[in-house]
């Protein structure tokens, strides 16, 4: 049977071409679902009286070793008390809240503004908690006007940040360098680095982050939050992105948002010990104990080399962060340590870690 070269050819086309229009229709649909639920965050301390800019505000110097600083050192500002960055709309315990990072989101001594896409008019709002070790805010409207139009816009769906791997499609909604309501899109490049923050779980990706991204959610190809933009790694003199954005990861975004709205802080614990890696023996070592802390009246030693704290199997700094992710404070945990010929058990009680 003959079939024409042309017909065929002609047929692969249409179909691609109808292939591309429908995946670009269905794309461009799922972020119109969303829009409507990221906002705009600007605020100004009550010392400024300059014109506010598109730019986050200075984070203090509590943790020199989390990146967030390393990344937010570059931002050369005209204004350190003004600024802007990117929020989006949550639901929890059946109540909208506001969600941002924290070095957007500061302190109280700023006035923070909300704008929702399509609106000129701002709303005020508050900052209820922030937690610098995670990078995350939450505030609440001030006004009953600005609680009726969050409670009449829908908040995120999250995604199970989990089961995201390289090279899934995710976008960014934000508003960089002042292009407000910007939509950028790129792929997961690594899901689950920690970096220098052992506390914190982050999304590699190649999403355009730029100054005032910092913020905003994360979305996947379904239109879900599964990460909050936070910083990027950009070249010593530069501030824009290069391709190399990390965010919170939205599992641990979600559990860390549950506990600033309802402690007003986040609850984590701590050994009482530090550690040294020896990547030449390919273990971890512990070399200094709090006087009476847990591990030190758990009767860990110095010298000891880490095997496993809980379930989990210590083989690195990261493996470390992860065990202790959500152990609150107070809790009954086992330490497996090798001591010479030994193995030994150890159960200690975790204590409170203070992070202000």
């Amino acid at each position: 049977m003959w079939i024409s070269s042309t017909l065929v050819a002609a047929s692969l086309w249409a179909l691609l071409s109808y292939n591309s229009q429908t995946l670009g229709s269905s794309f461009s649909q799922t972020v119109e679902k969303t829009s409507d639920s990221v906002c705009l965050i600007t605020f100004k301390t009550p010392s400024s009286i300059t014109t506010v800019i598109d730019s986050e505000g200075q984070r203090k110097e509590d943790f020199e070793t989390n990146p967030f600083d390393q990344y937010l050192k570059q931002q050369q500002q005209q204004d350190p008390d003004s600024g802007s960055g990117t929020c989006f709309i949550i639901d929890m315990n059946d109540k909208k809240y506001i969600a941002t990072n924290e070095h957007v989101a500061l302190d109280n001594d700023r006035k923070y503004k909300i704008t929702f896409n399509g609106n000129i008019k701002h709303h005020n709002a508050k900052l209820i908690a922030n937690d610098k070790l995670s990078d995350l805010a939450i505030l609440e409207m001030l006004t009953t006007q600005g609680q009726q139009l969050i409670d009449n816009n829908p908040a995120i769906t999250w995604g199970d940040s989990d089961t995201l791997r390289s090279g899934d499609d995710v976008y960014a909604i934000g508003h960089p360098m002042g292009m407000i309501w910007s939509v950028t899109k790129g792929i997961v490049s690594f899901n689950g680095r920690r970096l220098q923050n052992t506390w914190q779980s982050v999304i590699q990706s190649d999403v355009s982050i730029n100054v005032g991204n910092s913020g905003g959610p994360l979305f996947n190809s379904n239109g879900e939050v599964v990460g909050v933009n936070s910083f990027i790694f950009s070249p010593i003199g530069s501030a824009g992105s290069i391709g190399i954005n990390f965010s919170v990861s939205g599992n641990q975004a979600q559990y860390i948002f549950g506990h600033l709205i309802e402690f007003g802080k986040v609850k984590r614990s701590k050994l009482g010990l530090t550690y040294e890696l020896d990547k030449d023996e390919g273990h971890i070592k512990v070399v200094g104990l709090d006087v009476d802390g847990p591990a030190d009246s758990a009767g860990i030693k110095n010298g000891d080399i880490l095997l496993k704290i809980g379930s989990n199997n210590i083989t690195s700094q990261q493996s470390i962060g992860k065990a202790m992710d959500r152990v609150l404070p107070n809790s009954k945990l086992e330490l497996v340590v090798e001591r010479g010929n030994l193995i030994l058990v150890k159960e200690l009680l975790t204590v409170e870690l203070e992070t202000n």
